[in-house]
C-alpha cells in the first residue's frame, strides 16, 4: 500500500479528486493515517506497506521500529531504499488496521543543465547538472549520488552515462554526456538530461564460506610447495600470510574455479550458417583419458550437454 498526500491541499477527504483507478488498474482508496486523509494505492501484490516521508512530518505522534533498511525493487528494475519503520494505525472507512510501514525518503530527482553547453560530433564531455530545487537542501554533500539518463527523455541523439557522483557547493554534479551525432550537439540550460537519486547503505550481510579439513589441509600442503628460498625469513612469512589470508581465491584444481553467471557469452557470427567438424582421431589409448576430462568440467559446471547444429572436435593436448 502507498500512501502520499498533496501539501497544497488541506487535511479532508480528496475522494472527489482523485479516480478510484489508477494508471496501473489498481484501487485507490482514502484512508486516514492518525489525523492525516489520504489517498492510497492498493496492491494486494505487495509485501510491505510504504509510506513517503512528505505524510511522515505531518504526523503528531510516531512509533518508530528499530530495523534496518530496507531495498525496494521497483517494476523498472530502480533500486530504491527505505530509512525508517513506523508503527500506526490505518482507518479505511470504518475498519482500523495496525500495520508497520517503511518510509521512503526521496523521490528521483531532475538533473537540469548548469549552463548552455556545446559538445563536438561523436565525443563525449564532462556537463554540470543542477538538480530540482525542493531536494537540495535534503541532499547531503557527503552522499554518492546515482546519475542516470532521464527516464522519459525521447532523445536518441545523446548518452549519459551511468555513474556516481557527488554534491558539490554550488549544488552541481557531474555528468558524462556522449553526443552520437556526427553534427554538434547543444544543451541548453534547464534543461532536464539526467535522473539523480541517493546511494543508500544497506546493512551488510557477511558470506560465511565453510572449509572442510580436508580443503584447509590441502592449501597448507599447497603453501609448503612454494618455493621462496630467493627471500628473507621475514619476507617468508608475510607472503605466507598473504597467501593463507587469500587462499580462497587461488583454485588448487580445476573444480575450484566455479562459473560466473554474471554474463551471458555470445559469439557474434557473420552469417547464421552452423559451422561444424568432424571429430578427430583420438589414439584408442587415450580415449579413457579424454572422457575423464570431460566429466571433470561436467561435474564442476564448466560445460554442460548441449544439442546444436554448431560442433566443435575436441582436441586433446598433452601437458608438457
Amino acid at each position: 500500500m502507498e500512501a502520499h498526500h498533496d501539501p497544497t491541499e488541506a487535511h479532508h477527504d480528496p475522494t472527489d479528486k482523485i479516480s478510484n483507478v489508477s494508471s496501473c488498474s489498481l484501487p485507490i482508496v482514502s484512508i486516514r493515517i492518525g489525523d492525516i486523509m489520504c489517498n492510497a494505492l492498493i496492491d494486494t501484490g505487495a509485501t510491505l506497506n510504504i509510506l513517503f516521508s512528505s505524510i511522515l512530518k505531518k504526523l503528531t505522534i510516531i512509533k518508530e521500529i528499530d530495523a534496518h533498511p530496507i531495498e525496494l525493487k521497483t517494476i523498472n528494475g530502480v533500486s530504491v531504499a527505505t530509512h525508517r519503520v513506523i508503527e500506526c494505525n490505518v482507518e479505511i472507512g470504518k475498519t482500523v488496521n495496525e500495520n508497520d510501514h517503511s518510509v521512503y525518503n526521496y523521490d528521483v530527482t531532475l538533473g537540469r543543465v548548469f549552463s548552455k553547453v556545446t559538445i563536438p560530433p561523436l565525443s563525449q564531455r564532462y556537463v554540470d547538472i543542477k538538480l530540482d530545487d525542493p531536494t537540495i537542501n535534503a541532499l547531503s554533500s557527503s552522499k554518492p549520488l546515482l546519475i542516470e539518463k532521464e527516464k522519459n527523455s525521447l532523445s536518441t541523439s545523446f548518452l549519459v552515462s551511468r555513474s556516481v557522483s557527488h554534491l558539490s557547493k554550488s549544488s552541481t554534479c557531474l555528468a558524462l554526456v556522449l553526443n552520437l551525432n556526427d553534427t554538434p550537439l547543444t544543451l541548453n540550460k534547464g534543461m532536464a538530461i539526467a535522473n539523480v537519486s541517493p546511494i543508500h547503505e544497506f546493512a551488510s550481510i557477511e558470506n560465511v564460506n565453510c572449509v572442510s579439513s580436508g580443503n584447509s589441509n590441502n592449501n597448507k600442503n599447497c603453501l609448503k610447495e612454494i618455493k621462496l628460498n630467493h627471500l628473507t625469513s621475514s619476507q617468508q612469512q608475510h607472503v605466507l600470510e598473504l597467501l593463507n589470508k587469500y587462499n580462497n581465491v587461488f583454485a588448487q584444481n580445476i573444480s575450484d574455479l566455479g562459473e560466473c553467471g554474471i554474463i551471458k557469452h555470445t559469439i557474434q557470427l557473420t552469417d547464421d550458417i552452423p559451422t561444424r567438424q568432424k571429430p578427430y582421431r583420438v589414439p584408442y589409448n587415450l580415449k579413457n583419458e579424454m572422457k575423464n576430462q570431460i566429466n571433470i568440467l561436467l561435474d564442476a559446471g564448466i560445460i554442460q550437454p548441449s544439442t546444436s547444429p554448431y560442433c566443435a572436435p575436441v582436441l586433446l593436448v598433452k601437458k608438457i
